[in-house]
């Protein structure tokens, strides 16, 4: 498949949150707010992957672990940035701000307000922007700031395949 087939020709966000240990009413809350996410990338200009889509827990329950850690660093490793929403803690979400730290590729951390954030997540050297939110509002605003500088220093970045298929290409892509 190629680039013109998918309408990926821009580089891509990684949008990484909780999946676990959690309620299903919390969960599809959270899936709703990855999306929302994942739009407002869009908008700017970068399509988005949104691992809870592809290797939910409970949505994609046949993956082995190591099929998941596979799809998803390749896809961490590819993006142009990881935006993660580290409100509630995580390990998966953890390792891949360590695994966009390893690939040179920027990070944005969002976190409701008055959350104790992990000291090591958000000093992590990839960490480009930790935005702290009262309301989805607040923080898709001031998401869209902070891609706008960033996409501004980012050129395209070739898709790679194993991905194609599962990537949302962006609104104006």
């Amino acid at each position: 498949m190629s680039e013109e087939e998918t309408g990926l020709k821009q580089p891509y966000a990684y949008i990484s949150g909780a999946l676990t240990v959690m309620t299903e009413a919390e969960r599809q809350e959270l899936r709703d707010l990855y999306i929302l996410i994942g739009k407002t990338a869009a908008w700017i200009g970068f399509g988005y992957y949104c691992p809870h889509v592809y290797s939910d827990p409970e949505l994609a329950k046949t993956l082995s672990p190591q099929e998941v850690d596979q799809i998803d660093r390749t896809a961490v490793t590819h993006s142009a940035v990881v935006i993660a929403e580290v409100s509630i803690p995580s390990h998966g979400c953890g390792i891949e701000v360590e695994m966009a730290y390893h690939a040179h590729v920027p990070v944005i951390l969002l976190v409701k307000k008055g959350t104790r954030l992990s000291r090591l997540v958000a000093g992590s050297p990839s960490v480009v922007a930790i935005i702290e939110y009262e309301s989805n509002k607040d923080l898709l605003d001031a998401l869209q700031g902070a891609l706008r500088e960033l996409i501004a220093n980012v050129k395209e970045l070739k898709i790679p395949e194993v991905l194609k298929a599962q990537l949302v290409p962006s609104v104006g892509g």
